[in-house]
């Protein structure tokens, strides 16, 4: 036989290190310093020519030099012929070598890798010392006709002394006797034995990206363990061949046999039935002896920094990690010999590690997850410096992202609730090892960034119950972002906040103020927790009351309204997103809007498919699949935004106004909504929707831009009132490729002032309450009208087309509008549920002013109007900083109530012709005949300044008299000071009255200016307070928020 030594590779394939040939070095590994350890790897090619075998055939004999310590020796060969043995033997000349001969002996034609330890006592075993492989015939005669590569490597290593008894990093022995669980340890034993009875056979191959198991259509394909060959798709109802798709089921089988091995090793814990840890012990060798030799593979299958070995993500591989292969090592070490047990903490779980090391993903979700997997591995193995790298590391340690990917209002930075729940997984894993280990990380505070108190783990359980939405089928979450599941329930993530009752519950490790909020969720009905983490994590669970509110998180760019959870008409829900773009996983939706009425969700963000799909990247992430403005037909590059208006102190009108960024150069965004709840008595709700798009550079630039305004619901879509519609080819597939997977448009022209009133509506069930009892709920149409301004309406295009779904097997209603211009602003009234046709519907707006633009909106004989401060009229008729709303009747000009907010200009109001405001044929003239002001004064406060005065764009004589009243806690109005201003010739100088708070509970300062005789021309009332109230800075600290409300 001709053998040829090809070469002495002076690496250790382990982990990839480069050192000298036969020398010891110190060297750093994992973050350990000072180590010895000795690489001698050496690779043999032999070429088998075709011939007759009838004996055994030494291969090759090698002579290692041996000096005194411990060492690993390991073989790896990738095709043994068919019909022969291996024989992998030591045979050292020296009587002071223990733990020899060793000789292992495995039957082709499987893939094999032997691998012993030895232990020498003297400075050297001996030249003689030698490594034998044999190959060995299994019958008579067999013909050898190819050629294949035998890897030897010898590594001295060094255990570390035992510091303290084993770490145990998730169960103890109380654990296993607490009676309490004794339920629980049955089911974990009786899982354990079933998964003893399964096929665990570990498949020596590389397992592809999860994200190609997928069908054309992003629905999963089936997978079945025992056929690696052909995958079916129950929604397209066929079969799928090919590499790909075989590759990636290894995948699936890898994290099934991961499964079986956190199942198998808790099973044996807990029984101390040897067979399953032994199970358990034999997956964890096998994944030992190949781990090393698989090259670094991506999921393009590139040998990137972010490919693994035996999975295509060092990501994948740390979920593998951390639990699975980590608490097995943890909870079977005591059945392994010593050469098992170096064999798996070197080859698999430090290789692991440093795998995963070396892809320093930086503020990621990834990185939570390289954290946990190499403190689980550091725990495991005593390896302090690798612990203190997942929790200190500079650029991507826990403090780090503590620090850096968590907002002030307690988010994920990456702004989708699906990652910020992934991310919050590894966290969780990570604290709960580090407890386990009498290292609490669970109150860890860093400095927000804006300065104003800390920010805390913590904040990532309680934050996301802020902006939950009440849908009839039980609470949920927005879908944001890269969010797979739409709408996805609470109920979901009952496993992190069993952890949370576990660590800040009633009685927890440290209980937290927010521990009734935790109790909410796991009193949920739904949703599961599974026995290992029962067995974890199991605490008493006292019920426990929380009810989300209106919230304004500004770091996060998410403005929440949330009204009428009691009301049996249903509540109102509508939130805008306008925050930071999120990274990889933002999309680009920038001022979007999604509004649920009755339990149902009417304005929907329908999340994203898998990455591998084409509608990732080039529908659901883009701009048109969300509602809300594009400008030129482009999808929007990566903007934030603000909140300029927020108010919510009244379930009767709720009001926010929103910026953004520039969506396409030049060109940014605004977007106010006022909610009014419970419009016309029969539970029915009004949005005045807003939305902007304005050319900062329209003063120099002759450029028109085309603005699009987008709305995704369910249900049937039908034209009330508009043009007819015809069908439609949609121009702008080349401009950005999110047009072409609309499909069935058709199209019509709306002329300027023309009326535009449209629905889509379905029967669905709703809920009533939300007390998660399902007992509250009926059958009725839901659904939502869009009417446009009927005055300053432009001319314009209305768009009908059907957008796909999520997955995309179904497709809903997509209504866009289409303006052309500088500016333009279009501006509608939602109703829901939506009207009868025959109902007659009023909206107008008044925009001549753009510093005070007015909206009038009349439903039946229920009448309200809307007055509105712009604060750069200049530029647009939105950025709206303050909004006085006033509700009436059309058979009486008495106002009935009056809600203002941030109140400091006041537009005029006329009660005896409201009928008028707004008609384009009105003339500029609208006497004032009264004006209410109120203000709520901070009870801190012990005294503030009043200043007011009456302004006009045009001379004037006036009468005005005012009256300031302090309304005290049992509704008692004390007078603070009366006056009049006689023959005041407008604009008239400030009048400024002191204020002196007499009352701890003083909750109203009232203004009330009647003005005789009317003037002509634009007039507003100036209201000044002196202190203002302290801003609500932190959206947990419900105190000192502004409110401004009247009601007669």
């Amino acid at each position: 036989m001709l053998s040829s030594l090809l070469s002495l590779f002076l690496s250790f394939v382990l982990l990839s290190s480069s050192l000298s040939s036969s020398s010891s070095s110190s060297f750093f590994l994992l973050g350990v310093e000072a180590r010895s350890i000795e690489f001698l790897t050496t690779s043999f090619e032999y070429y088998l020519v075709p011939r007759n075998v009838h004996n055994d055939i030494p291969l090759i004999i090698w002579n290692p030099q041996f000096t005194q310590g411990q060492y690993i020796v390991s073989l790896k060969n990738d095709e043994v012929p068919t019909g022969f043995n291996v024989t992998f033997s030591l045979l050292p000349n020296s009587e002071q070598a223990r733990d020899l001969p060793i000789t292992y002996t495995k039957t082709s034609p499987q893939n094999i890798t032997f691998y012993t330890t030895i232990t020498t006592t003297s400075a050297s075993v001996g030249a003689s010392s030698a490594v034998t492989v044999q190959l060995a015939s299994t019958s008579d005669r067999a013909t050898v006709l190819s050629s294949f590569v035998i890897t030897l490597t010898v590594v001295q290593y060094t255990l570390l002394p035992k510091g303290k008894a084993r770490p145990f990093l998730y169960v103890d022995n109380s654990t296993r006797t607490d009676p309490s669980k004794k339920e629980i340890i049955q089911t974990l034993i009786q899982t354990g034995q079933e998964r003893l009875n399964s096929d665990l056979r570990v498949p020596q191959a590389w397992g592809a990206w999860y994200g190609y198991f997928y069908c054309s259509d992003g629905t999963p394909l089936v997978f079945n363990s025992e056929n690696n060959t052909a995958f079916w798709c129950p929604s397209q109802k066929v079969w799928y061949t090919g590499e790909i798709y075989q590759k990636s089921w290894y995948t699936y089988r890898h994290n099934q046999l991961f499964a079986s091995l956190q199942d198998l090793s808790i099973g044996y814990w807990l029984s101390g039935q040897e067979q399953m840890g032994r199970a358990a012990v034999t997956i964890l060798l096998e994944y030992s002896v190949f781990y090393p030799a698989f090259p670094f593979r991506d999921i393009d299958e590139n040998p990137s920094i972010s490919g693994g070995r035996v999975l295509s993500q060092t990501l994948d591989e740390s979920n593998a990690v951390a639990p699975s292969l980590a608490m097995a090592f943890d909870l079977v070490a005591d059945l392994m010999t010593p050469a098992e047990h170096a064999l798996v903490e070197f080859n698999l779980l430090r290789s692991m590690a440093a795998t995963i090391k070396r892809n320093n993903a930086g503020m990621s979700n990834w990185q939570t997850w390289h954290n946990v997997a190499m403190a689980t591995v550091g725990f495991a193995v005593n390896e302090p410096l690798l612990v203190d790298y997942s929790i200190n590391g500079s650029s991507s340690g826990f403090l780090f992202q503590l620090k850096n990917a968590l907002s002030d209002d307690g988010f994920w930075w990456e702004n989708s609730l699906g990652y910020h729940y992934y991310t919050l997984r590894a966290m969780q894993w990570l604290l709960f090892v580090c407890s386990r280990s009498g290292l609490d990380l669970s109150l860890i505070k860093v400095p927000r960034s804006d300065g104003k108190g800390d920010k805390y783990i913590e904040m990532m359980y309680f934050s996301p119950l802020d902006i939950v939405e009440p849908l009839s089928n039980g609470w949920a979450f927005p879908s944001l972002n890269d969010d797979h599941s739409m709408d996805d329930k609470v109920v979901n993530v009952k496993d992190v906040y069993l952890y949370a009752n576990w660590q800040w519950g009633p009685s927890g490790r440290t209980p937290s103020p927010h521990r009734q909020a935790y109790s909410w969720v796991l009193g949920m009905q739904g949703g599961s927790t599974s026995p290992q983490q029962q067995l974890m994590w199991g605490a008493p669970i006292v019920p426990g009351t929380f009810q989300p509110s209106s919230i304004d998180l500004s770091a996060t760019g998410l403005t929440v309204f949330l009204s009428n959870l009691t009301s049996s008409s249903g509540s109102d829900y509508a939130l805008i997103k306008h925050g930071p773009h999120g990274g990889w996983h933002g999309h680009y939706d920038k001022l979007e809007l999604l509004f649920v009425h009755g339990g149902v969700s009417l304005l929907a963000d329908y999340g994203t498919v898998e990455y591998s799909e084409p509608l990732h990247y080039d529908y659901f992430k883009r701009t048109l699949s969300h509602n809300t403005i594009m400008v030129d037909a482009l999808t929007q590059q990566e903007a934030n935004g603000t909140t300029i208006l927020f108010e919510d102190t009244l379930d009767k009108a709720l009001v926010a106004s929103t910026f953004s960024s520039d969506l396409i150069p030049g060109v940014y965004g605004e977007r106010t909504i006022v909610l009014l709840p419970d419009f016309d008595g029969t539970g029915r709700s009004v949005m005045l929707d807003l939305l902007a798009g304005v050319d900062r550079n329209k003063s120099s630039s002759s450029k028109q831009h085309d603005y699009f305004s987008i709305y995704h619901s369910a249900g049937t879509f039908k034209i009330i009132d508009g043009p007819s519609l015809v069908p439609f080819s949609i121009p702008y597939t080349s401009v950005d490729p999110s047009w072409s997977f609309l499909k069935n448009a058709s199209t019509g022209s709306v002329p300027a002032g023309a009326p535009l009133r449209y629905s889509w509506s379905s029967s669905s069930t709703i809920q009533k309450d939300y007390d998660d009892d399902n007992s509250n709920m009926a059958s009725e149409v839901i659904g939502l009208e869009v009417v446009r301004d009927q005055v300053n309406g432009a001319a314009s295009e209305i768009i009908v087309a059907m957008g796909p779904n999520q997955p995309a097997t179904s497709y809903h209603p997509v209504i866009i509008s289409k303006l052309s211009g500088g500016d333009n602003l279009f501006s509608n009234l939602l109703i829901s549920p939506p009207l009868d046709p025959n109902t007659p519907v009023k909206f107008y707006s008044n925009l001549k002013n753009a510093s005070a633009p007015s909206f009038y909106i009349t439903l039946g004989d229920k009448v309200a109007e809307i007055d509105m401060i712009a604060s750069s009229p200049s530029s647009s008729p939105l950025n709206i900083t303050s909004a006085v709303v006033r509700f009436s009747t059309t058979s009486s000009s008495t106002i009935k109530s009056v809600y203002g907010y941030n109140v400091a200009f006041l537009s005029p109001f006329n009660g005896a012709n409201s009928n008028q405001i707004g008609l384009a044929s009105s003339s500029a003239t609208r006497p004032i005949t009264g004006q209410i002001l109120a203000y709520t004064l901070d009870t801190s406060s012990s005294s503030c300044s009043l200043t007011f005065a009456v302004r006009g764009d045009a001379p004037a004589q006036v009468v005005c008299e005012f009256e300031v009243l302090q309304m005290q806690q049992n509704n008692a109005q004390q007078v603070v000071t009366t006056g009049h201003m006689d023959g005041v010739i407008i604009p008239k100088e400030d009048i400024q009255v002191t204020v002196t708070q007499t009352h701890p509970t003083l909750s109203i300062i009232r203004v009330y200016v009647p003005v005789h005789p009317s003037p002509s021309g634009t007039h507003t009332i100036d209201l000044h307070i002196t202190p203002p109230p302290p801003s609500r800075d932190h959206h947990h600290d419900d105190g000192n928020r502004k409110k401004v409300v009247i009601v007669y």
